[in-house]
């Protein structure tokens, strides 16, 4: 019998939620969250992700989606990902990289809204993306980063110019340090068994 569309609508969306790369639970600290608040990385930690929905698995897609486009605007400017990074101090705070460019920087890419690119441009990267990139610049040996944003979407009529967006990051040794010391206070909590106070003020649990 043949598929008729319905049936392959179904089948490419299982395919999605399958192959979208989005993990319910990783057995590590990513250092790409480490900017965010200590109580809920050590959620993430020991329950994993609370939203494992459609759309959680659509954003997660549609994320590498364009990461893997970025790097192919590369071309051979740019090294794909190899591997990951760990911190000496232990091996469960880890981190994976998009790439590098041929001259040795790091690169890390992001995608945003068309409403978010534009705060982006305005105020510059934001805060958790930079401490990631801070971890990866500190624990990866990098001398210099740069985080290169590219919109989603484009509303009709908005049209500005290709949009994508680059910043420069250096190391900045006062910041890594109280970034570090934010990943030892997670993995001694989780240790203990202690959820760590909530610094964001919105945390539900």
């Amino acid at each position: 019998m043949m598929m008729d569309a319905k049936g392959l609508k179904e089948n490419l969306c299982r395919a999605l939620v399958e192959q979208s790369g989005l993990e319910k639970r990783r057995p590590y600290l990513g250092m790409s969250g480490i900017g965010r608040c200590q109580r809920e990385l050590y959620w993430q930690f020991v329950d994993g992700k609370a939203d494992m929905g459609d759309q959680a698995h659509w954003n997660c897609w549609l994320g590498y989606l364009f990461e893997r486009g970025m790097v192919g605007l590369f071309g051979a400017g740019m090294a794909p990902a190899f591997g990951e990074i760990v911190a000496g101090f232990d091996d469960r705070f880890r981190g994976h990289v998009d790439g590098e460019t041929v001259y040795g920087d790091l690169v890390e890419i992001k995608s945003a809204t068309w409403m978010g690119f534009r705060l982006i441009k305005k105020r510059g990267p934001k805060e958790w993306h930079r401490a990631q990139v801070q971890m990866y610049l500190r624990h990866g040996g990098y001398e210099r980063g740069f985080l290169v944003y590219v919109a989603r979407d484009i509303p009709a009529g908005a049209w500005g110019g290709i949009p994508i967006w680059v910043f420069e990051e250096r190391p900045d040794g006062e910041w890594a340090d109280a970034l570090d010391g934010k990943a030892r206070r997670v993995l001694a909590a989780v240790d203990e068994g202690r959820a760590p106070a909530c610094e964001c003020g919105r945390c539900k649990r």
